[in-house]
C-alpha cells in the first residue's frame, strides 16, 4: 500500500516514517504541494496542518486523506483528522483503519488502548529510542559574549550619574557564556 506524506516537520516525519515501515506500506514523503503528481494517487495521504492549503483540493492525491493537526485546532479539514500529539500505536492503527475503511468519517483526538501485543510496543518503543532525538535539542554551542549590565547599589537600584545636565545610568561591561543555536540538521541538508 503506498502512503504518501506531505509535511516539513523533522519529529513527525521520523515517527510517520518509522509507523508506516513498521507495518509494511510505501512511504513516498514531500515538503511541497508542487512536487506531487495528481497522475500517481497515493493509497493513503496524509498532511501535516502546517502545509494546509485551503485553495487546494486534496482528493487527487490520494483515494484515503488523513490531516495532522494540533489539539483544539478550530478548522475542520476533512473526514480523517488525528491530532498531534500521537502515539505510534494509535497512528499506525488509525491508519491501518483509514485504509480499509469506507468513506466514513474517522477522527482520533485521545489516545486509546492499542490492539498490538507488549512485544509490538517494546520493539516500536527500543526503535524510537533508537531515532536519538536528544541530537536536535543539544544542537548548540557555548559563546563568550561582552554584555552591558547596569551597575546596581547595595539596594538594588540602578546607578546614575550626570552627563551633560541629564540623569544616566551607569553600564559595566561584563563577559558572559551564552548558549547559541546552531542550525538544525535538517536545515544544512536542504542547503
Amino acid at each position: 500500500m503506498k502512503v504518501i506524506l506531505l509535511n516539513q516537520n523533522p519529529a513527525v516525519s521520523r515517527l510517520v516514517r518509522l509507523s508506516i515501515e513498521k507495518i509494511g506500506y510505501k512511504l513516498e514523503e514531500y515538503s511541497n504541494i508542487a512536487q506531487l503528481d495528481e497522475q500517481n494517487p497515493a493509497d493513503v495521504f496524509i498532511c501535516d496542518h502546517e502545509l494546509v492549503d485551503d485553495s487546494v483540493d486534496y482528493t487527487p492525491f490520494g483515494k484515503h486523506i488523513i490531516f495532522l493537526v494540533p489539539r483544539n485546532f478550530a478548522k475542520k479539514l476533512g473526514k480523517h483528522t488525528l491530532e498531534k500529539p500521537f502515539l505510534p500505536t494509535d497512528f499506525m492503527d488509525f491508519v491501518k483503519r483509514v485504509a480499509t475503511s469506507g468513506d466514513d468519517e474517522t477522527e482520533l483526538q485521545e489516545p486509546s488502548g492499542s490492539d498490538f501485543s507488549d512485544t509490538s510496543a517494546e520493539n516500536f518503543s527500543s526503535d524510537i529510542n533508537d531515532l536519538d532525538l536528544s541530537k536536535e535539542k543539544d544542537n548548540f554551542e557555548e559563546v563568550t559574549v561582552k554584555a552591558k549590565v547596569a551597575r546596581k547599589d547595595k539596594d538594588g537600584k540602578r546607578v546614575k550619574e550626570v552627563v551633560d545636565g541629564k540623569k544616566v545610568t551607569v553600564f559595566d561591561e561584563v563577559q558572559k557564556e551564552i548558549k547559541k543555536d546552531l542550525p538544525s540538521r535538517l536545515h544544512a541538508r536542504r542547503q
